[in-house]
């Protein structure tokens, strides 16, 4: 009997052995794998030199990487025809918004032309045909014939915020591919504040753009463009015509196609930009110039007088403030816009400095 019991007892010890060996084991590589499950996963780059600050925060550069080849430089010929200053050309930028050669612009760099010169980012120049013009909006659309070229997307501009990161890019003074950035100082300028006649919003901001940047973007920090550069004010002052303008006026090209038109109305230019004159602008304008004008309450001041205009051989030059045209007080820009558009001779009265002065100026006809 005794035996018996002895010999049940040594199998349980057994089973009881082999089971908390089998338990053991169990805990054992559970624990194991979890302990290795908590464990960092390293990978190649974690192993790697640790970046350089270029490389950590020059988020500009991504931007401007991902925008720059959908730039395009935009080059306006006139033909000699033995009219005065017919010789001379404007240029601008564009950006491709369509692989098949889509290209949209200001309006004011192709007014009167059927054709223009552009030249892409890697250098090859294509014949553009200006498909379509809305001069309210000035802007453009440009098709060139060409396939799978890098394109720039049109981002949603109702997405903007000020104080966030932008970059203009364009071909000031004709230096193609140039970048320069800045921050939205405004998401939607009212052309009412500008002495604009149209019903339009425009960013503000305070990249600094100059001739030759018209018509190129406004890119984000996702390379987006939420802009088109359009007009210059004093130094850290820039407006943009926002995206989804640009958007519109896509869908609304077939309608203004412009080369089925032949009642195009005349255009003149003086070749002169300008802001109507208003007290918060006159500080910036007293810094670039000491003895500009303080005690005006009205008139036009020109920021920009292209050499070799109208303007600039009849005496005109930035920041003069012309205060009548024709003997009737000028008080906002569009009084200036409407003078020059009836092609008239014109009796500018202006001041620059404490001065007075006078000249007689006749717009020049845009072809």
């Amino acid at each position: 009997m005794n035996h018996i019991k002895c010999k049940r007892f040594a199998t349980a010890f057994v089973s009881s052995c082999v089971g908390l060996a089998v338990l053991q084991s169990f805990v054992s590589d559970f624990s194991v794998k979890k302990a290795t499950s908590l464990l960092p996963v390293l990978h190649a780059e974690d192993l790697a030199p640790p970046k350089s600050n270029r490389q950590k925060w020059n988020f500009l550069s991504e931007c401007v990487e991902k925008a720059m080849p959908a730039l395009v430089h935009i080059q306006c010929e006139p033909p000699n025809n033995g009219q005065p200053f017919s010789h001379l050309h404007s240029t601008g930028s564009g950006f491709i918004i369509r692989e098949d050669g889509l290209i949209v612009t200001n309006a004011h760099i192709v007014r009167g032309m059927k054709q223009v010169l552009v030249k892409i980012h890697d250098g090859k120049i294509y014949y553009g045909l200006v498909i379509a013009v809305d001069h309210v909006s000035d802007l453009a659309a440009i098709k060139i014939e060409a396939k799978n070229l890098p394109t720039l997307k049109l981002g949603d501009s109702k997405d903007v915020r000020a104080g966030e990161w932008v970059v203009a890019l364009g071909s000031p003074f004709d230096l193609v591919n140039s970048a320069a950035a800045g921050i939205v100082s405004s998401v939607a300028r009212g052309s009412e504040e500008l002495g604009l006649q149209k019903a339009m919003e425009y960013i503000q901001s305070d990249v600094i753009i100059d001739f030759g940047n018209s018509g190129g973007p406004l890119v984000n920090l996702d390379g987006e463009a939420i802009g088109m550069n359009n007009m210059k004010g004093p130094t850290g002052i820039s407006f943009s015509i926002p995206s989804n303008y640009i958007k519109d006026f896509v869908e609304r090209a077939k309608v203004i196609d412009e080369r089925s038109d032949n009642t195009q109305k005349q255009c003149f230019f003086l070749g002169v930009d300008f802001l109507t004159l208003t007290p918060n602008i006159i500080p910036e304008l007293q810094t670039l110039r000491p003895d500009f004008p303080h005690d005006l309450g009205m008139g036009v001041v020109l920021i920009k007088v292209a050499r070799g205009s109208p303007a600039f051989r009849y005496g005109l030059r930035p920041l003069d403030v012309i205060t009548s045209i024709n003997g009737q007080p000028i008080k906002v820009a569009s009084e200036v816009t409407a003078a020059i558009a009836s092609g008239q001779q014109l009796k500018i009265q202006f001041r620059r400095g404490q001065l007075t002065y006078e000249t007689i100026v006749v717009p020049q006809p845009q072809y």
